[in-house]
């Protein structure tokens, strides 16, 4: 074959290939045809390795873009997957041959295999794993590489890792000791037995982010000794085009490459972001995947904005909205956006004069209608009380089915304590702004209990009002810091502060916070008598059912005390209104300390409606009239900057796409640098490739 094609290679460079690779989809991968057709490539490719390494990856970054066309969940899913397929198992046969020309493709490849990774059969997922391993050995063998040990170093520790059989699972390929025998395995699933099964994404957020951090720190190692290289510019608007275009095959990814490798964050970046967000939540409410990827994207890119923008403020509030969702998956991945919000003003200084609510306060009064639906709907009011809102809304966190989610809640819930706290005192104290945040520890951080017991002694010779209490029998009492009239003096406080308390006694399951907490409210009923009859209002059914259940002697005790002072307060005039607790914003507090819904719908339609107004307002007001041309709608900005891909007659023919589609798209896929990446204009999608 060298000679024949040595001698005619070049002439009909472009249509050999064409006809190498429909000759390939005709047969289906894995078949004899497409492995001697892929050899037949390589050979192609000793005498030509730029062009066809060129033609095979233009190729592919192509068929991936023409997905769009049809959107579909899964790439499987579509009808070019074959044709993808195909073109895997090509570039892993070049790859063994060291014929990608890795220096000048890598951005090109880390993103086929970042979007292809996990797909299809299990060939197809061991040509992915096998093209990045490949890869990572071609750029081993470049000689400025080898003469530098420190990214040697760096360099072959990610290519352990990827050799891990561990590290499989982040390509799908369970149950193998190497990744090249499952190439080389016959796979008995049929591509249609597939495309019906694989109706999601096989591999989750934390599977891509792993690999593409890995990726990542590899471009970055080599970029030490190839500065001039415009490989991080190329590769974000490989993941850029992608991002901005509903395609939900490819769109989740995106985001989560595009948080990874960010260099830069402007507010068009964020603003597209948000628009994404919005439609995501408006017209496919069932995309959960798409906006955790968003979300943790978002969070990435916190760090990389300026450091005087106000959009880190306006982020605080789409981490909330999100959270009162409710749905699981989004929650968590807000948490952690809440959190960098809460770092950057930490970083910039912003809450050293004042508290949090001061801080974002003037964002959320330029857009209160939306988010006070919004509020209204899931039954809290940062209006009405700024801290308690956002404790009850934490809270939720301890439901997560994820115990590092539990975990990480109580860590944000001690950190916004602390941020509350007097700051020059040695001892922990209690103040109407940090009341809230130990509300939700005391019934789940022992340690912060233990501090509780701990100060009260050395609190009370400051402030004469807290002294070491005892109850009737002279026992005591636990906790006096909390049952302070001074201390916690607003009804409102008071009310809130035993609200949230019963209501996650009336939740839990475990039967020492259970009595923790029976004890701890039989006390308080003694201190604030005034309000308590509400409380009672909101115990009486757990009241009667613990005291037909309970086999503990302190919780009965504790249970007989609390009705014994409902009883003697049944007489007295109640100042305070049943219907309080509503009228101040917080009637549906009680099902944050509910688990998260095991079925039904993913979020309340309601509540996915005041947010997606509140992000459409988000993004007007971030958007000037003179600029909104540039925010448009996915389908629009399609149409303006699409060409059409080509229509085909036959199932077969619609399979690969023609030579003319793509055979001039090499000359144009260089990248020239740009000052800012992140405000460049979107009308050349198809042509950087």
């Amino acid at each position: 074959q060298d000679h024949v094609w040595e001698k005619m290679g070049k002439t009909l460079l472009i249509t050999v290939l064409d006809s190498f690779i429909k000759g390939s989809v005709a047969e289906g991968v894995g078949s004899c045809k497409s492995k001697v057709l892929s050899d037949s490539a390589v050979t192609l490719a000793r005498h030509y390795p730029d062009i066809i390494a060129n033609e095979i990856i233009t190729r592919m970054l192509r068929t991936l873009i023409y997905t769009r066309d049809h959107p579909v969940t899964t790439l499987v899913q579509h009808f070019l997957w074959v044709e993808l397929a195909v073109l895997s198992q090509f570039l892993l046969t070049l790859s063994f041959n060291n014929c990608l020309n890795v220096l000048k493709n890598m951005p090109d490849l880390f993103y086929i295999c970042v979007m292809m990774m996990g797909n299809g059969q299990l060939k197809v997922r061991a040509a992915i794993h096998g093209v990045i391993v490949n890869t990572i050995h071609s750029i081993l063998s470049i000689p400025q590489i080898i003469d530098n040990d420190e990214v040697m170093k760096v360099i072959t520790l990610k290519l352990v890792d990827f050799s891990q059989p561990r590290f499989y699972l982040q390509f799908g390929l369970q149950n193998m000791k190497t990744a090249a025998e499952a190439v080389f395995t016959h796979d008995t699933q049929t591509q249609s037995v597939q495309s019906q099964e694989q109706v999601k994404d096989p591999l989750n957020s934390t599977c891509v982010i792993t690999v593409v951090e890995h990726l990542h720190e590899i471009m970055l190692a080599v970029r030490e000794i190839f500065p001039t290289k415009e490989w991080h510019l190329r590769w974000q608007k490989l993941a850029r085009r992608s991002a901005f275009f509903y395609n939900p095959a490819l769109q989740t990814r995106s985001f989560l490459m595009l948080g990874v490798i960010s260099s830069h964050a402007s507010s068009h970046v964020i603003t597209r972001t948000l628009k994404v967000m919005e439609e995501t939540v408006s017209q496919h409410e069932d995309d959960v995947p798409l906006l955790e990827s968003i979300v943790l994207c978002l969070t990435r890119l916190i760090p990389l904005l300026e450091h005087n923008t106000k959009l880190v403020h306006n982020l605080f509030w789409v981490a909330v909205g999100v959270m009162e969702l409710g749905e699981p998956t989004l929650y968590a991945a807000a948490l952690n956006l809440l959190e960098g919000c809460i770092k950057t003003f930490v970083s910039n200084g912003e809450l050293e004069q004042q508290m949090l609510v001061d801080v974002v306060h003037s964002t959320r009064e330029a857009l209160l209608w939306p988010l006070n639906q919004l509020d209204r709907e899931v039954g809290i009011s940062f209006d009405s009380d700024f801290n308690f809102a956002l404790s009850a809304l934490l809270f939720k966190g301890f439901s997560h089915p994820l115990s590092t989610i539990r975990t990480y809640t109580q860590e944000l819930l001690t950190t916004l304590f602390f941020l509350h706290s007097p700051q020059n005192s040695d001892v922990l104290q209690i103040t109407e702004n940090n009341l809230a945040y130990l509300t939700a520890l005391f019934p789940e951080s022992e340690i912060l209990r233990q501090q509780l017991q701990d100060n009260r002694t050395r609190l009370s010779s400051l402030i004469p009002s807290v002294q070491d209490r005892e109850d009737k029998e002279g026992n005591p009492v636990m906790y006096s810091l909390l049952l302070d009239t001074v201390t916690i003096a607003t009804h409102k406080s008071q009310i809130l502060f035993l609200h949230m308390l019963s209501s996650a006694l009336i939740q839990t399951q475990n039967e020492q916070k259970i009595c923790l907490l029976y004890e701890f409210m039989a006390n308080a009923s003694d201190v604030y008598s005034d309000i308590f009859p509400l409380i009672h209002l909101h115990l009486v059914q757990h009241l009667s059912e613990t005291l037909q259940s309970s086999q503990n002697p302190a919780i009965i005790r504790a249970v007989q005390k609390l009705i014994s002072t409902a009883v003697k307060s049944s007489n007295s005039s109640i100042l305070i209104k049943h219907s309080f607790i509503s009228d101040i914003g917080f009637g549906g507090v009680s099902q944050f300390f509910r688990p998260f819904p095991k079925a039904g719908p993913l979020y309340p339609t309601q509540r996915a409606a005041y947010f997606q107004k509140y992000l459409d307002s988000l993004i007007q007001e971030l958007s000037p009239t003179e600029g909104s041309e540039r925010i448009l709608s996915s389908s629009s900005l399609s149409s303006v900057t699409e060409p059409t891909s080509p229509t085909h007659s036959t199932s077969q023919q619609r399979r690969s796409l023609s030579v003319d589609s793509w055979k001039h798209s090499s000359s144009s896929r260089e990248v020239s640098p740009e000052d800012d990446i992140m405000e460049e204009s979107s009308d050349d999608v198809i042509t950087i490739l």
